[in-house]
């Protein structure tokens, strides 16, 4: 997902891009660019290029720093959904989609079988 910002007549307006049924790339209107909910997701798109600090915790074996999210996404997926908390997964869904977190979760092998379990139930999978 990604905001993409269109100029019509020298006023901005914001539109959340991402991929729906088949591969269509779906735009959906957010609003105005000044509008305070259209900042404040533009703020949580930026942070959400690496992890965020109150992460770190979690990936101790490792610099979170260097980690590189999209190359090292199924690691970083299999890590919070052992060990996370609900900031962490709240952080998860807004940067990866649940598709491929679902994904990660059916070919995951370090993964316990608890914790699969659980997950299958919240996102609601068999």
């Amino acid at each position: 997902m990604a905001i993409l910002m269109k100029t019509i007549k020298n006023r901005k307006y914001a539109y959340l891009v991402s991929r729906g049924a088949k591969g269509k790339i779906v735009h959906t209107y957010l609003g105005p660019a000044q509008h305070p909910k259209v900042v404040s997701l533009m703020a949580l798109q930026k942070e959400s290029g690496e992890i965020p600090k109150h992460l770190y915790w979690l990936f101790w074996d490792t610099n979170p720093q260097k980690i590189e999210l999209y190359a090292f996404s199924k690691y970083i997926i299999e890590r919070i959904l052992e060990l996370g908390n609900a900031a962490s997964l709240k952080w998860l869904q807004m940067v990866f989609p649940t598709k491929k977190i679902i994904e990660v979760l059916y070919t995951s092998r370090t993964l316990s079988e608890k914790s699969k379990i659980f997950w299958k139930i919240w996102f609601g999978v068999k």
